[in-house]
């Protein structure tokens, strides 16, 4: 069963804010989502991080290549008509 512990707000800049016991083992620096409910509790909820497979490497190696070729659309490697590959 959680242990319960009494916290006290306090006023930081222009925010209210209530200090995590370092013994919670809750990490510095992860995002959480609040909302506080009818009856007047504070609900905090850990954001999930979304994975970004341009930056996190999932598609280190992809052969986007085959792909354009096996849809058998150039897009992007066309032929430049008018100014747009030109200078201005």
């Amino acid at each position: 069963m959680p242990t319960t512990k009494v916290f006290k707000t306090r006023m930081q800049g222009n925010s209210v804010s209530i200090s995590i016991a370092k013994d919670a083992d809750v990490p510095v620096g992860r995002e959480y989502s609040f909302e506080m409910d009818k009856d007047g509790r504070l609900i905090y909820t850990p954001v999930v991080e979304k994975k970004n497979p341009w930056h996190d490497g999932t598609l280190d190696g992809y052969d986007f290549e085959a792909d354009v070729k096996q849809m058998g659309f150039n897009g992007g490697y066309e032929s430049s008509i008018g100014a747009e590959g030109g200078q201005y």
